[in-house]
């Protein structure tokens, strides 16, 4: 297993005091990318609780952003960003392509 995705699920571990289905979603989500080829570069994610409920998890890598919003179990919010231009969209949490899709647009944006 990747050194990200041992620390993330450590970090998600440590907020399953307050686990819920989104805090699954999250998890399995986690879990799922840990599989993808190509993805063991990634940086550790910061993983925290939002306001309101919820979890994010958000990748930082140069100037580059990746942010994922789990509101509730269902739905998943991205929002990435390369210096000032930034982009959002919704989709369902069981779309793990777009997230694999935005962690690859940020590893190779350092490529040398």
């Amino acid at each position: 297993m990747a050194k990200w995705s041992d620390e993330a699920h450590e970090a998600l571990a440590a907020l399953s005091v307050n686990a819920d289905d989104t805090w699954k979603a999250a998890w399995c989500l986690v879990a799922e990318l840990t599989e993808v080829p190509g993805l063991a570069a990634l940086p550790t994610p910061f993983v925290c609780p939002i306001e309101g409920g919820g979890l994010q998890i958000e990748w930082d890598l140069g100037k580059r952003h990746v942010e994922l919003e789990f509101e509730d179990a269902d739905t998943v919010v991205a929002l990435w960003q390369d210096g000032d231009d930034m982009h959002t969209s919704e989709f369902p949490a069981s779309h793990v392509e777009r997230v694999v899709g935005l962690l690859k647009w940020l590893l190779r944006g350092e490529a040398t």
